[in-house]
C-alpha cells in the first residue's frame, strides 16, 4: 500500500521520511509515528484474504455503476492474460518460493499470472493466481503458467460469472484445455500463434499462401503510419478443441516519421486463432490483439517500476 500510494522503494525510505516529519500533519498532535519495525510486524499479519475480497467488492460496485458499459474495444469487454516474475533472491526464501539453479547458486523468485481489461479506461484488475512451488519430491516441477492461468479463469468464473467477453492471451495458451475452459463459461478467447509446427498454422498459412488480402487498411500511431493486410479461414480445425476456430495473419507495413518524413520502415506479423465469428471486424481483432500490451505497460510495468512492486519489503 505504502509502495503504490507514495511511491516508496523500501522501507528504509519510509524511515527516513518519518525522521523528517512528512506524515505529521496526517497525525492528530501528540500522536506518536509508528517505527517501521512495527509497520512490518503488521505487514506480516495482513489478512491477505481480506485484500482480495476488498478488491472483488471494488470490482462488483465498478460493474453495478456500469462503468463498463459500452465495452473497452468495440462495444465489447475485452480483458488479456498475462503473466509476471517478480521478489528473486538468492537469500530470501520461503515454502512458497519458486526456484532455479544458476551456476550452482540457487535462485528464489514468485510468478503470478494477472488477468485485467485492455482498451477503453478505467482498467479492471480481475484477479492474480499465484504460481504453486513443488512438494519437495525431487520428482516434482515448480508449476507452469498455464495452470495457474486455467485456475484463474475458473475462479473468476466463479466470483464474477461473465466477467469478459474476449480474453487475449499469448502463444503460451494455444492449448485445448484452456480453449475449451474459457469457452465452457460463455468468453471468446483470443490467442497469438507463434508455433509453426501446430497443424492448423500450417494448413491456414497454406490455404492463403497466394490470396491476396482479405482486407487492407491503415491506422496512424503518434509518429507512425501503419498499412495492415489482413487475410482469415473459418471453420479451422485445431487438435482437441470442441469447436471450430478462425484463423487470422496480420502483415504490418510500418513507416517512422520524422517531420513528415519517412525515417524507417518495417514489417510485422502477427497470427491469431479464436473462436470469434463474423461479428467481430478483422479491424476489431487487430485492436484487441495489439491491446494485450497494456496488462504489461499499465499493471506489471507501472507497478514494477514507479510503485516498487518487484522489491522485497
Amino acid at each position: 500500500f505504502f509502495g503504490f500510494m507514495f511511491r516508496m522503494r523500501s522501507l528504509e525510505q519510509l524511515e527516513g521520511w518519518m525522521k523528517e516529519g512528512v506524515f505529521k500533519k496526517l497525525l492528530k498532535r501528540g500522536t506518536a509515528t509508528p517505527t517501521v519495525d512495527t509497520i512490518r510486524a503488521s505487514l506480516k499479519g495482513a489478512d491477505v484474504q481480506a485484500i482480495h475480497q476488498m478488491n472483488d467488492q471494488t470490482v462488483q460496485v465498478v460493474r453495478r455503476n456500469k462503468a463498463l458499459r459500452g465495452g473497452t474495444i468495440d462495444g465489447w469487454i475485452v480483458s488479456a492474460m498475462d503473466g509476471v516474475e517478480l521478489f528473486e533472491s538468492v537469500k530470501k526464501s520461503s515454502q512458497d518460493a519458486l526456484t532455479r539453479v544458476i551456476d550452482g547458486v540457487t535462485h528464489y523468485f514468485y510468478r503470478f499470472v494477472g488477468c485485467m481489461t485492455i482498451g477503453k479506461e478505467p482498467r479492471i484488475i480481475w484477479g492474480v493466481e499465484p504460481l504453486l512451488a513443488s512438494k519437495g519430491d525431487s520428482s516434482d516441477k515448480d508449476e507452469g503458467e498455464l495452470t495457474a492461468g486455467k485456475r484463474l479463469v475458473e475462479s473468476l468464473y466463479e466470483r464474477f460469472h461473465h466477467f469478459t467477453d474476449m480474453l487475449v492471451c499469448d502463444a503460451l495458451y494455444a492449448n485445448a484445455p484452456f480453449i475449451n475452459q474459457v469457452r465452457r463459461f460463455g468468453i471468446r478467447p483470443i490467442i497469438r500463434m507463434k508455433n509453426m509446427r501446430l497443424t492448423i498454422m500450417k494448413d491456414a498459412l497454406g490455404l492463403i499462401k497466394k490470396r491476396r488480402p482479405d482486407h487492407e487498411w491503415s491506422v496512424r500511431e503518434k509518429n507512425k503510419q501503419i498499412r495492415i493486410e489482413a487475410w482469415e479461414e473459418y471453420e479451422m480445425e485445431m487438435t482437441n478443441v470442441q469447436e471450430k476456430v478462425r484463423f487470422v495473419r496480420f502483415v504490418e507495413h510500418i513507416q517512422t516519421l520524422c517531420r513528415g518524413k519517412v525515417v524507417k520502415e518495417e514489417i510485422k506479423e502477427v497470427m491469431l486463432v479464436t473462436t470469434c465469428g463474423a461479428e467481430v471486424g478483422l479491424e476489431s481483432l487487430w485492436k484487441m490483439i495489439h491491446k494485450r500490451w497494456d496488462i504489461e505497460n499499465c499493471l506489471f510495468h507501472v507497478l514494477k517500476t514507479y510503485c516498487h512492486l518487484d522489491h522485497r519489503f
